[in-house]
């Protein structure tokens, strides 16, 4: 087993995304957020895509209630016509032949740490290991709020309050990254990934900025 050492990254998570500042840019200019800028009320009487100023604020991909008009790159326009990604970017990750052989870059984070697409080595010290899917560590919370507006109409995962961290739940920390080795950073770096589970790209970063 490698051991590795000056990976970079911090103990503390930096939130990002919205009017805190992009979460990063995959290889081809395109920017990540992962959260929508859409909420609704407690009553769940009154909600809006473009609204952000309800209680509970409306995940992209996690629901099928509300529809933000994602393509099947995980993206779409925002009002002010700046494309960007809420997810996995398929179309990008096939252009840069992305399979599940190879672990495939597809970006660097606002931290300056290198982004990668699904898969992973599943040892993270050993380059010749299995590569498997990653999965982010989050699930549906335990103890729904009483101010939440009906899981009847919005099932959880609608919100991103439905959703808590919960350690080793998954192959992921908090930032949807880990330490380990890739094909480019062969003696292990921190690195992030777009995973097909939620939060599908990170909403923090752990290096400096």
């Amino acid at each position: 087993m490698k051991a590795l050492h000056n990976t970079g990254q911090s103990s503390s998570a930096t939130m990002m995304g919205g009017p805190r500042g992009i979460t990063g840019l995959v290889l081809n200019g395109v920017k990540i957020d992962a959260g929508t800028g859409g909420s609704c009320d407690d009553s769940g009487e009154n909600c809006d895509l473009g609204d952000n100023s309800g209680n509970w604020n409306i995940e992209a991909l996690s629901q099928t209630t509300f529809s933000f008009g994602t393509d099947a790159n995980n993206a779409h326009v925002q009002p002010d016509g700046t494309y960007h990604y809420h997810g996995m970017p398929e179309g990008f990750i096939t252009m840069q032949g992305g399979n599940e052989t190879t672990m495939t870059l597809i970006g660097w984070a606002a931290d300056g740490f290198p982004i990668y697409a699904r898969y992973g080595y599943s040892d993270s010290t050993d380059a010749t290991s299995e590569l498997v899917a990653m999965t982010g560590s989050y699930q549906h919370v335990t103890t729904v709020s009483t101010n939440r507006p009906s899981t009847d109409i919005y099932p959880l995962g609608t919100f991103a309050q439905d959703w808590e961290y919960v350690a080793g739940s998954g192959d992921l920390d908090e930032c949807n990254g880990r330490i380990g080795v890739t094909p480019e950073f062969p003696d292990g770096i921190y690195h992030y990934y777009a995973t097909d589970t939620y939060p599908f790209f990170q909403r923090c970063v752990k290096g400096e900025l």
